[in-house]
């Protein structure tokens, strides 16, 4: 099976799956999407005695990574197709008709309710790590299992009188039961009462809140970080089994993988307040976004600054959520309140929180670009009826550069944007013979021309959207490193393909003469 024609059938599919849902026709666009799982299907089946071979395990894992975004797209679809008389409605966040409450205002609403609530262990628990469990539910158990023991002797007997007793005897034995149960759920009530109320005064030392109270600068946040860190507090103290996937974090912890694995543990345990946070964060960014769906295929210019304004102040707010959730979870584990902690957190955090959120985001700022995306698409017309020759090498890293599309953390896309400049260095490297090329930042000014041509070659249109929603969402403290100027690199290189659309094209035409193509490369050799 020829891999690269495969692969960009499969690309081809994707992007024009998400064109269709753009233009609103949900029905070719769900086509599109099982046509692609159909080929990714195909491709899975052709190899997969050979998947001890890494280039065939990488091949595997990039058709999963894009099968999962089929998915979840296609369930998606299926709700739409329940729920077709959504609208466009897109009014600004501070209209009275829209819900005034911040996130961390409604946040602060449900998360007492874990610390009130009966605990429970979450069913992925294996049954030998126990929970904790309210004597309520020990006496119901016990009831239910009294009961049934009196029935079955209850049909075995036939003397009325001798059935009456028995049936005395249960009641009995049952009230007594409910009586003990109710001293015992106080007692348990009073002392998980205790528990929460020290809880909360360890969280607002921790988070300095009447200090923050006497000086004015309270905020919101403050008072979420308070609450979520106590209901941490007293879940790890409640549960046994978060006890000790605690103490494995801590005794493991420069083992970097391992740590990611157990926050993924507990950021996917519906019962931990960590996940529960997590989950209302995502609901209320995708409600917010769902707004932008639309039957319209063009936008006047103040639609689109409506729009922006939008995207942003739903960015301000996840920005701000995804924050908190890192301050929190760094308080717990304190070995990981450092800067390589915080970044194995935001890593962790970004792979859970965009992997439903993404698509909607990309919706949005592909609307919000359109007309970048539509001379992006202009120019790789010119690019691909001009056929410009280019080195066999960029073949690699265009099947790198499509990964985007299949990747929803903003953190891992910019690791692969860093091994794309990479890899155009190394290319550029050799065809100069200058193997010391390792940084970047060597040689700009001969690695934009090159990541212009390998951009126009990809003929991937909807880059801008891609780039402009791992700008927004990068962390701080990757901003002034290797991917924050691969960020920037890219960003750039789009503005100016935008801004100098004609020119591109006149240099890519320009670039289809052989001799002009063997003079440059005269001049780089010497």
């Amino acid at each position: 099976m020829d891999y690269s024609k495969s692969y960009q059938s499969v690309v081809s599919c994707f992007n024009a799956a998400i064109d269709s849902e753009h233009a609103n026709n949900n029905i070719e666009a769900y086509q599109k999407y099982a046509e692609g799982l159909s080929a990714i299907g195909a491709m899975l089946r052709s190899d997969v005695n050979l998947l001890n071979q890494p280039h065939v395990l990488n091949r595997h894992r990039q058709m999963v990574e894009f099968a999962k975004r089929s998915t979840d797209r296609l369930l998606t679809l299926l709700e739409s197709f329940r729920n077709d008389d959504a609208n466009f409605d897109c009014a600004d966040d501070d209209s009275p008709n829209n819900n005034s409450q911040s996130a961390y205002q409604q946040l602060s609403q449900f998360l007492p309710k874990i610390v009130t609530q009966s605990p429970r262990v979450p069913l992925s628990i294996p049954d030998e790590i126990p929970g904790v469990y309210s004597p309520q539910l020990y006496i119901e158990e016990d009831n239910e299992r009294l009961t049934r023991l009196y029935e079955n002797r209850l049909t075995s007997l036939m003397n009325p009188a001798m059935k009456a007793n028995l049936k005395l005897e249960l009641e009995r034995r049952l009230a007594e039961n409910n009586a003990l149960a109710h001293k015992r759920f106080e007692d348990w009530e009073k002392r998980r009462k205790i528990i929460a109320e020290e809880c909360q005064r360890i969280a607002e030392e921790k988070f300095d809140i009447r200090e923050k109270i006497e000086n004015g600068i309270i905020n919101e946040s403050d008072f979420t970080k308070q609450t979520l860190y106590a209901a941490c507090l007293q879940f790890h103290r409640e549960h046994s089994w978060a006890q000790e996937y605690s103490c494995r974090l801590v005794d493991n912890i420069a083992d970097e993988n391992h740590i990611k694995k157990i926050l993924n543990f507990f950021l996917q345990n519906g019962s931990h307040p960590l996940a529960f946070m997590l989950r209302k964060i995502q609901e209320k960014a995708s409600n917010k976004l769902s707004k932008t769906r639309s039957s319209q295929t063009s936008y006047h210019d103040n639609e689109k600054k409506k729009l922006d304004h939008h995207f942003r102040n739903i960015a301000q707010d996840t920005k701000e959520d995804l924050f908190v959730l890192t301050t929190v979870m760094q308080a717990i584990w304190e070995p990981l309140n450092n800067e390589r902690g915080q970044l194995v957190i935001i890593d962790v955090l970004h792979h859970l929180y965009f992997s439903t959120t993404k698509p909607y985001f990309i919706q949005l700022l592909r609307i919000i670009l359109n007309s970048e995306e539509r001379e992006m698409a202009k120019c790789m017309r010119c690019y691909s009826q001009n056929a410009v020759p280019h080195p066999t090498t960029f073949n690699a890293v265009v099947v790198k550069l499509h990964q985007l599309t299949a990747m929803h953390s903003p953190s891992a896309m910019m690791v692969l944007l860093v091994e794309i400049l990479r890899c155009l260095i190394g290319a550029h490297s050799i065809a100069s013979s200058n193997e010391n090329s390792e940084s970047l930042s060597i040689g700009v000014d001969n690695l934009m021309p090159k990541l212009i041509e390998l951009i126009l070659l990809s003929n991937m249109s909807t880059l801008y959207a891609e780039i402009s929603f791992v700008e927004n969402f990068m962390p701080a403290l990757e901003a002034l490193g290797e991917e924050g100027y691969a960020v920037t690199l890219f960003q750039s290189v789009l503005s100016y393909i935008f801004v100098n659309s004609n020119s591109v094209e006149d240099e890519m035409t320009i670039r289809t003469d052989p001799v002009a193509i063997s003079s440059s490369d005269c001049e780089s050799q010497n």
